[in-house]
């Protein structure tokens, strides 16, 4: 619940300020990580794809996903190469910064995306 002060659950730790739209967290923060060892189609429930086996595939399907979702893409396994790489597939007609595909071909490499809802782009 939000009171006057504007504290999310009466919380102190959790703030929301009303005038200026924003949150501020007074602690740590964690994402929903999720292991990947095959392929995998991405949800919006998740933040950390962490890929622990290669080489694997990745679908993105940005229509699912809110306008200005982030999703992480990190190759834990250390073993991500152009022989064994991360495929990062954009669903149907959607694309990755104007390309259908992307890839992780280094090892302990990452990328980061976000959704317009209709595209993907790489930051």
């Amino acid at each position: 619940k939000e009171d006057a002060a504007g504290e999310i659950s009466g919380s102190g730790n959790v703030l929301y300020n009303i005038a200026n739209n924003y949150l501020t967290v007074y602690s740590g923060l964690i994402h929903a990580r999720t292991a990947i060892i095959t392929s995998h189609t991405a949800s919006a429930s998740e933040y950390f794809l962490a890929v622990t086996g290669v080489p694997t595939e990745i679908e993105f399907n940005a229509t699912l996903f809110g306008e200005g979702q982030v999703l992480v893409v990190k190759d834990e396994s250390g073993a991500a190469s152009s022989g064994n790489p991360i495929t990062l597939n954009a669903s149907a007609s959607q694309t990755m910064d104007g390309e259908s595909t992307a890839y992780i071909e280094s090892p302990y490499g990452s990328v980061l995306l976000y959704s317009n809802g209709i595209n993907w782009f790489i930051y």
